[in-house]
């Protein structure tokens, strides 16, 4: 799951879900920005255009580490 908690409106709703459906023993393997990226991120949108800003801009949250 890469790049999608990020987007959501309720990600612990969407994780009980997953662990609820994971196989015992099964494994997540998942992404999520940090507060630090967050102005590297708006850079690479906004100034190198590498990703759309709307893109950026749909971010709910920036997850602490």
């Amino acid at each position: 799951m890469l790049a999608v908690l990020e987007h959501l409106e309720r990600p612990i709703k969407i994780t009980k879900e997953i662990e609820r459906i994971l196989k015992q023993n099964g494994k997540l393997i998942l992404t999520v920005p940090g507060r630090n990226a967050k102005p590297v991120l708006e850079f690479l949108a906004n100034t190198m255009k590498i990703f759309s800003e709307d893109e950026i801009n749909a971010h709910k949250k920036y997850y602490k580490y």
